[in-house]
Order: C-alpha cells, then structure tokens, then sequence
C-alpha cells in the first residue's frame, strides 16, 4: 500500500474514533457467484444472485473511491470467468486503490496478463490431502502451478490455508513450500455458515486447533514471515470457545462491520460482511448509490472467526501487533 493510501486510512480510522464517521475503508465485492469449481464446504454458486455488468461495475467502483475506499478485495465465486476482470483491475488501480483478488488459480494460465496489475491474488490452498478431497480433483497440482506462476509473473500471493482435520497435520509442509515457492499464508479455523453447507463433520477437535495455533504462534514468535495472521489474532483465536459456531458474541473484540469496512454482492446489495447475507438487510446501490447504501447498512451483535474480519477489527481497534504485521504485508 502506498504511503498516500496508508494516510488515508489513518485520518479516516481517526474520524471513525473521534466523531464515529462511518467510511468504507475496506471493501469485498463479490463480482460473481458462478465458479468453475464445486468444493465441498462451499454453496456460494448456488446463491444465484445476478452479477452487475462491467459499465455497473465499473461505475460503483468509482463510488466506493468516492466514499472514502482505499483496498478493494474482489471476490467470487470465480473472479476470472468474468471476461471483463482485467478491465476491472485496471480501473480500481487507476483510481489508486490497493486491490486484491480471490481466486482458485484454475484459469489463471489464461488470465495471468489480464490482472497483471493487480496487488496480490489471494487464493486457497490447503495442502494435498484436503485440497484433493474437498475442491476437484486435481487441483492441488493445479493450485501449485497457478501460485508457481502468478510469483513468477511478479504477483504477490497471499494464500488461505484452511484448517480442516486434513489440512491441519499439512502446516510444516505449507510453510516450506510458501518458503520454496514465494508466497505467503494465512491459516485460518474452518467456517461454519450459510454460505459453506454442513462442514461438521470436518472440522478438527478444540484440543487440535489449539495445538495448532500454538505452533503457529511458536513459529510466528520466530519471525517466520511467510505466516501473515499477527501473533494478536493468533492468541484471540486460541480462546474461541466452539469451533464449531463461527458467529459469537464476545465483549472483548469490537466489530467494525458496516463502520469502515462491508461486502457487496453480486447484484450489488450491500452486506455488513459476507456473514450477515442471510441474516440482514442488504442495500441496493443501484438504486440508493453506494455512499447511502454504505450509511444505512447495520450489524448484528456478532463476531466471527473468518481469517479477515478477526485481523480487520483489530487492525481497526488500532492493536498494535495487529497493526505492525498489516504494515509490513502491504509493503
């Protein structure tokens, strides 16, 4: 993130403390729902919500800059089935946001100069046994390729490694290929929504996630900086109290959802967070704008134990730990 962008956010996070001025520092848009891949824990390709066309896009783009938005994360489904994806890239970057996209990397041999400019992909690999069993098959070979080329290409990639009862025993050969290969990950406890289906039955025991975390903040401690989770997040994660419920209410973490950070949707409702679709009222920008439709969306009383809203808030709650790791993975 550029130095203008960062003091950006800081006078805009300093508003939101001071006068509690609402701005959408942070937006994930969803720009579709339809994907190439029909993994296990997740059910966002039948949501069925019809996606906006490029010139909407583009258009609402503009007005999330207006706003006040400084990093756009876009999101999918399959963000690159979209054919108009590279121009969508290029029009955020022009307008100076800080832009990541989320992407399972199965099309990515054939859309690899279209995001060129992009800041980094985000994509989802969690180690050979769970990524065969619970995406299509094949595609841990195919993950492997996709994050190869993308750091060949000059891209930064920062991947999700979900922690599944596969997954988990995976973490020591993850870091040494994030160490190999020259990405970055992000490990993060199994959700449990209307978004993902019944993952139960996948989802480890509290004494191995502990386990897990512990390593992982051993290791973080150690200055391994291919891990991007602060030690803050780590330690908060450690006492989540059901690992099988990902929305709690808990009066230690203030939630920022709707405040300076929200999702968009495929039809382009706006959500607090991609948690909330089924359980609040989205607002339609095209027909209230983006800035109104910001203003009037609200969230529960909730917290929730996805990778980034945890890491958000306390990069928003001003956590100094939080705050450090976040400067030094957007250089």
């Amino acid at each position: 993130m550029k130095p203008n962008q960062l003091l950006k956010s800081a006078y805009s996070l300093g508003k939101y403390h001071l006068f509690k001025r609402k701005t959408p520092l942070s937006v994930i848009f969803s720009i579709t729902h339809e994907c190439n891949y029909k993994c296990k824990y997740c059910q966002v390709p039948i949501q069925g919500k019809k996606d906006l066309n490029t010139e909407q896009v583009l258009d609402l783009i503009k007005q999330m800059k207006e706003a006040g938005t400084q990093r756009l994360g876009i999101q999918g489904g399959e963000p690159l089935l979209r054919n108009d994806i590279g121009k969508i890239i290029n029009y955020a970057k022009e307008l100076d946001m800080f832009v990541t996209m989320g992407t399972n990397g199965s099309l990515l041999k054939d859309k690899i100069k279209d995001i060129k400019n992009v800041d980094a992909i985000v994509t989802s690999y969690d180690g050979p046994n769970a990524h065969n069993n619970y995406r299509e098959k094949g595609s841990y070979e195919s993950m492997l390729k996709s994050i190869k080329l993308a750091v060949d290409n000059g891209i930064k990639v920062w991947n999700v490694t979900v922690l599944s009862k596969d997954s988990i025993e995976n973490i020591d050969l993850i870091l040494k290929q994030s160490k190999d290969i020259g990405f970055h990950v992000y490990f993060t406890p199994m959700m449990n929504l209307d978004t993902t289906g019944d993952t139960a039955s996948i989802i480890p025991s509290k004494e191995n996630y502990k386990k897990a975390i512990e390593k992982l903040t051993i290791l973080k401690k150690e200055k391994n900086n291919k891990i991007l989770n602060s030690i803050s997040y780590l330690k908060y994660i450690k006492t989540w109290p059901d690992f099988k419920k990902t929305i709690i209410s808990d009066e230690r973490y203030k939630c920022y959802a709707s405040k300076l950070y929200c999702h968009v949707a495929p039809d382009g409702k706006v959500y607090p967070c991609i948690n909330l679709i089924h359980k609040t009222k989205g607002h339609d920008v095209v027909k209230l704008g983006f800035k109104n439709a910001f203003q009037k969306s609200s969230r529960l009383n909730c917290k929730c134990s996805t990778f980034s809203f945890v890491e958000l808030n306390l990069l928003f709650s001003l956590n100094i730990s939080s705050v450090y790791n976040s400067i030094n993975q957007i250089k």
